[in-house]
C-alpha cells in the first residue's frame, strides 16, 4: 500500500514510535508547502510527552497566526479536534464539547467519515473522563 509522505510520521505515531515520528515530522516542516499535518503530529507528540498545556496554547496561537485556507476542510476538521480533546484533558469539558461539535458538524458536513470517526472517539474519551459513561458509549456505538 502506497502511503503519502505526509501520512508517515502520523503511522510512526500511532504504532508509538514517538522518536520516529518526531523525526520525520520535524525534518519535514522545511520542506512542506503544507506544515499543518507536521505541526499537528508535533503537538500531539508533545501531548503523548505531558505537555498538554503547551500543546494547546500552540495550537491556538497556530491557528490564529497561521490558519489553514476557509476551503482546507480537513485542516479545520483537525484542528478543531485537537483543541476540543486538549482542553477535555486538562477539565475545561464545557470549551471542549464545543470545540469538538464544531469539529463533528464540518466533519459531517465535509462528508468525511474517516475525520468523522476521530472526532466521536475524542468525544466518548472525554465524557469517559467525565465519567459520564453512557454518553459515551452512546457515542462510540
Amino acid at each position: 500500500m502506497h502511503r503519502e509522505p505526509k501520512e508517515a510520521p502520523r503511522d510512526l505515531l500511532r504504532l508509538g514510535d514517538l522518536d520516529g515520528a518526531f523525526r520525520i515530522a520535524y525534518e519535514a516542516l522545511a520542506k512542506a508547502t503544507n506544515f499543518l499535518p507536521y505541526r499537528i503530529v508535533l503537538l500531539e507528540i508533545q501531548r503523548l510527552r505531558g505537555q498538554t498545556e503547551e500543546a494547546l496554547q500552540e495550537l491556538e496561537y497556530l491557528e490564529l497566526v497561521d490558519p489553514p485556507p476557509p476551503r482546507d476542510s480537513e485542516s479545520w476538521i483537525g484542528i478543531r479536534k485537537l483543541r476540543g480533546y486538549y482542553a477535555g484533558l486538562l477539565g475545561r469539558y464545557t470549551a471542549s464539547h464545543s470545540l469538538l461539535q464544531e469539529a463533528e458538524q464540518l466533519a459531517r458536513n465535509a462528508n468525511i467519515l474517516g475525520a468523522l470517526a476521530e472526532v466521536h472517539q475524542c468525544q466518548a474519551m472525554i465524557y469517559f473522563l467525565q465519567q459520564s459513561y453512557a454518553e459515551s458509549e452512546r457515542i462510540s456505538e
